[in-house]
């Protein structure tokens, strides 16, 4: 028998203050997978899809010397 697995839903989504980042790139060391650094700002390249994403995206967060990195409920 062969087991089903079930969608996870994630129900945060994380951006980034544009006026707040600094260009540290810090939060792409952390998930880099989530996270982008061009010549204005990060940017989030792609939304967690599960919990173990969100940990990542959180540890940016709570990493980043200016708190450029916020997240909101869904």
């Amino acid at each position: 028998m062969s087991q089903v697995k079930e969608a996870v839903r994630v129900e945060w989504e994380f951006y980034i203050g544009q006026g707040e980042c600094i260009k540290c790139a810090s939060c792409c060391s952390i998930a880099p997978e989530h996270f982008r650094v061009d010549d204005s700002s990060a940017h989030i390249v792609r939304q967690p899809a599960n919990e173990t994403e969100v940990a990542r995206c959180d540890a940016a967060m709570f990493n980043c010397p200016t708190d450029a990195i916020f997240k909101k409920a869904l």
